[in-house]
């Protein structure tokens, strides 16, 4: 009985191989058509069907489930659009139930072709693609990092925010060359932000992304960067709030953030709950102190504001720390000048060279903290971090008393 119907099946199966052959030489495009859509269309026809020279029996060959991955890179190539979106769709489909191991090589066959299809001329097949694929696990991260780079947002915008087998070096190039400001937005958005990646937005000085990735709480900021920001946002008012509310903001960058922002960001750091007690009472201090030292330094001659900081007992480290927040650098050179008795020109000339030694001479001269030595060199001088002089031990002065007294002589004159 089973021998009667294995050879019933296979006479049927040569009658109607021999039935598509005929088709295939010499039927109308209707009957090839209707034969390059049937899933049991064997696939040595569709193979031949590939390069059938109507447009609809290819179309019909790229979206039939039977056709042979194997051809799938030369129907990526097709010349006509219809074919190759038909592919794209097909492709889409299969795509997760070909990522396990033993249907590797057919994996790499449908990847190999998606790649293709990802750099199509037509928007709507890679907008296909990109729509299809954003939330595929196993959709190939190359693949999409190439639809992440297209230039139009209806393909790219929803990826770079969303699709999460892009990886953050893949983003990161895509961010140095992408031309539009939607696309950084969009990378600011993303649902885990490393701190390599938060760098890259945050070089690219757009002020909203910036504003984004200040506000998104699954953004990792290193220190480093974070210190950059603040820096920077002395121009850029709209981090302010931002930055005041940011998780990781330290006391020190807050004496940063005192000295340029407004009276809303003192008002959003003094009201913070995230901050110990110590923190806090410090932090409503400095607010105080800041706005203290620019009411009082508004206008009038500096040498008699710096006297009467100096009457007061009040003209310290903490008072020229609030000057630099406040970049206001006569001030700082009138007070190191009347509480050294060095010359404001041979302070000038200092800075002009980047002297680093005789800033922080200058400072042990003055009785001021190295901490604000370490500031002065930066703002004062401009000296470069590789040449920066840091407090030994965190607090004290790295150099020798008789080194600083020999250094001071010799610049005093």
């Amino acid at each position: 009985m089973f021998a009667f119907l294995r050879r019933l099946f296979f006479f049927s199966s040569k009658k109607r191989y021999e039935a598509d052959k005929e088709i295939l030489e010499t039927g109308d495009e209707a009957a090839r058509k209707k034969l390059a859509e049937d899933p049991h269309t064997s696939p040595e026809m569709l193979y031949f069907m590939a390069e059938d020279p109507s447009d609809k029996v290819r179309e019909a060959v790229a979206g039939n489930t039977a056709t042979p991955l194997q051809i799938s890179e030369k129907l990526a190539k097709d010349e006509n659009a219809d074919v190759r979106n038909a592919l794209a769709g097909r492709l889409v489909k299969l795509l997760p139930g070909l990522s396990t191991p033993e249907h590797g090589q057919l994996f790499g066959f449908a990847v190999q072709a998606l790649a293709i299809l990802a750099e199509d001329e037509m928007l709507k097949i890679r907008r296909a693609l990109s729509t299809g694929l954003q939330d595929m696990g196993v959709a190939p991260p190359h693949v999409m990092a190439k639809l992440a780079a297209d230039v139009e947002r209806e393909v790219s915008e929803n990826l770079l925010r969303y699709c999460k087998v892009i990886s953050d070096k893949d983003l990161l190039a895509i961010l140095a060359h992408h031309p539009e400001s939607w696309a950084v937005q969009a990378v600011a958005q993303r649902g885990k932000i490393g701190e390599e990646l938060s760098e890259g937005i945050f070089k690219t000085l757009d002020v909203m992304a910036g504003k984004l990735l200040l506000q998104n709480r699954g953004a990792v900021i290193a220190p480093e960067t974070l210190e950059e920001i603040v820096d920077y946002a002395r121009d850029c008012l709209d981090w302010h709030d931002s930055i005041a509310l940011h998780p990781s903001l330290t006391f020190e960058l807050t004496r940063k953030l005192v000295g340029y922002a407004g009276k809303t960001v003192f008002s959003l750091l003094q009201k913070r709950k995230d901050f110990d007690k110590q923190t806090s009472a410090d932090i409503v201090a400095l607010v105080k102190r800041r706005i203290e030292f620019q009411e009082n330094t508004a206008e009038g001659d500096v040498k008699k504001q710096v006297a009467a900081y100096k009457k007061s007992g009040k003209l310290g480290t903490e008072t020229l720390l609030d000057a630099l927040a406040w970049q206001n650098i006569k001030f700082v050179e009138e007070a190191l000048h009347q509480m050294t008795g060095v010359k404001i020109a041979d302070i000038h000339a200092a800075a002009a060279k980047h002297d680093a030694a005789f800033i922080v001479a200058l400072c042990w001269k003055a009785g001021l903290q190295m901490r604000l030595a370490l500031e002065l060199q930066k703002k004062l001088a401009g000296v470069q971090p590789r040449n920066l002089i840091y407090a030994r031990g965190g607090t004290d002065y790295p150099l020798e008393e008789d080194e600083m007294k020999k250094i001071l002589h010799i610049k005093d004159g």
